[in-house]
């Protein structure tokens, strides 16, 4: 049996994808390495209509998102010109390598994300069910500062 079949894993999955259907914005935590399957069984459960792209967490996150998945990168000088870039419509983006050293900067640009992406009085021709974030993995004093934003965060804990 894989893990990804047993109940509480199973409900975890579950649980991530009606959030991301819902239109959320969802940060996963997992302490050290993602477990093996995880993406294959969050796709499938989405009906394999997402790709997940990676990116590696540098101190840049704005440049690098709309340098890796923009379609215009040089139109991007804001999270809003970001969201309402066509090509990064419907993302699931899996971030890796988040660090003590990049983890400052994502927390600042997920803020001004969060904000920008559900200000309901933004001037952006996106639906926010387009946007979908997945970053992993993290400390539970940064799930802690995801929270205080707003955010709503959702980790899964391993027992040895």
């Amino acid at each position: 049996m894989r893990l990804w079949d047993l109940p509480g894993a199973r409900r975890f999955i579950d649980a991530t994808c009606d959030s991301l259907r819902g239109g959320s914005s969802v940060a996963i935590c997992f302490p050290g390495a993602v477990p093996e399957g995880f993406d294959d069984a969050l796709l499938a459960t989405l009906g394999n209509a997402l790709e997940v792209r990676r990116l590696t967490a540098t101190v840049t996150p704005l440049e690098d998102l709309s340098r890796r998945y923009a379609r215009h990168p040089s139109h991007v000088n804001s999270v809003s010109d970001l969201c309402d870039d066509p090509d990064f419509r419907g993302l699931l983006v899996r971030l890796d390598n988040v660090n003590e050293g990049n983890w400052p900067a994502w927390r600042d640009f997920l803020g001004r994300y969060a904000q920008t992406a559900y200000s309901d009085d933004a001037g952006h021709q996106f639906r926010q069910a387009d946007h979908r974030f997945r970053s992993m993995p993290i400390t539970l004093e940064e799930r802690r500062s995801i929270a205080a934003l707003g955010g709503r965060v959702t980790g899964l804990k391993f027992r040895g």
